[in-house]
Order: C-alpha cells, then structure tokens, then sequence
C-alpha cells in the first residue's frame, strides 16, 4: 500500500459512491466476524474456528445540510463506501467497498457545533486508490 506511515489525519476523506461526503472528522472500520468454540475436554486453553468475517464502522463530522454527500445518506440504502485516511490522491491507499447504510444520528448542542454520525455494516477492503 502507498500511504505512507504515520500520517496526520486532517486530509482523511469519505466518498459515497463518488460523492465526496462534506465535514468528516472522524472514521472508524471494524472487522469481526463468527468464531466457534472448538475447545476439547482435556485441552488446557479454549481454541476458537474463525468464521465468516464481518465488517462494520461509522464515520461522523460537522451537519452540513446543503451537502449534497450528506443528503446521500439514506437509512437502508446500499453505497460504495471509500474511507480515505491521507487524501484522495491516485496511489494512495483506500478502504472501501459496499456497505448498507444502518444509523444516521445528528447531534446538536447550545454551545456547540451541530454533527452527524453514520453507522453502517459491509466488509471492505483495502487498496491504493486508482488514477
């Protein structure tokens, strides 16, 4: 991968298909998935058979309602989801794949600045972006 390492999370983008989805400040991917127990009795420590594997995350950032990224996000839709950490730059490296949108939260403070927060659930993988 050509993202090179450590890098400053500032110029961390969302796409939506190719929607680049406006105010991101945060993102986060997990992957999980089924394990089962495959522990025998006399064994010493518990042995686990990894499953089919899972992927979920969110991404979240500052409401911008006139954004036509924002509005593309729709509770239930399915989206090409691309998480870049450094920029979208040909060669650098991306995460991305098809997800089902799950959660759209929106956050609002007196004293604060209003905010989204997007759940969702699919498997991603990860790539150098390409030219």
């Amino acid at each position: 991968m050509s993202t090179a390492s450590p890098f400053h999370g500032k110029d961390g983008e969302v796409y939506l298909t190719a929607v680049k989805v406006a105010g991101i400040r945060e993102w986060t991917h997990r992957v999980g998935g089924d394990e089962a127990d495959a522990t025998a009795g006399g064994d010493t420590s518990k042995t686990l058979l990894m499953g089919l594997d899972e992927g979920e995350g969110e991404f979240a950032g500052i409401f911008e309602p006139d954004d036509t990224g924002q509005a593309s996000i729709v509770r239930g839709t399915e989206v090409e989801l691309h998480l870049v950490p450094a920029g979208n730059t040909a060669a650098e490296t991306e995460l991305t794949g098809t997800v089902q949108i799950r959660s759209i939260d929106y956050d609002w403070s007196f004293e604060g600045i209003p905010g989204f927060r997007c759940s969702y659930h699919g498997s991603l993988v990860v790539q150098d972006i390409p030219a």
